[in-house]
């Protein structure tokens, strides 16, 4: 499995003190802190690899240098393919993760929607937890084609913690 992941991600909408909601951006992949998409081969400052082959400690997550291998790779404006290494190699199952803290708002209100693609099979977990945590398409199997040349929707509504969260 080649070790990339796509993800479009919206906002973490939490309720805050007030009767509005508070959002709280979060990143795509493969993009700066404005939400420019970087450079190919850049460093991703916002998602990490923190488990694979050969990871022992986190660390940053890579723009891959071939966004549409073979024609097939979905792409979008608002993000890039990212892998544990720029030239795409990495053979194994990766965790990529994006930290972000949702410190003074209501996690119950917490919502992120978005959509992602993966090469070739995985889930996405919240908090560690992928089971039960929101709707749409939260797991692929490895094989179809489809996981990685179609965006897959999802909603998170469930699980989120009052301060640092993952989303793996």
């Amino acid at each position: 499995m080649k070790a990339a992941i796509h993800t479009l991600l919206a906002v973490v909408t939490a309720g805050a003190t007030m009767s509005h909601a508070a959002s709280i951006t979060l990143f795509n992949t493969g993009v700066d802190a404005t939400g420019a998409q970087l450079a190919l081969g850049s460093a991703d400052p916002h998602w990490t690899v923190v488990s694979g082959p050969g990871i022992s400690s986190p660390v940053q997550a890579f723009v891959v240098n071939q966004q549409h291998p073979f024609g097939r790779y979905t792409s979008s404006p608002f993000s890039l393919w990212i892998g544990v290494a720029a030239d795409g190699s990495g053979i194994g199952t990766y965790t990529l993760r994006l930290t972000f803290a949702l410190t003074g708002r209501d996690p119950t209100t917490a919502v992120i929607t978005g959509q992602w693609g993966i090469d070739d099979g995985g889930s996405i977990r919240l908090n560690g937890h992928d089971a039960g945590i929101g709707t749409g398409i939260l797991s692929l199997p490895e094989g179809p084609f489809d996981n990685f040349n179609n965006f897959h929707s999802f909603t998170l509504n469930q699980g989120f913690l009052p301060t640092t969260n993952t989303l793996d």
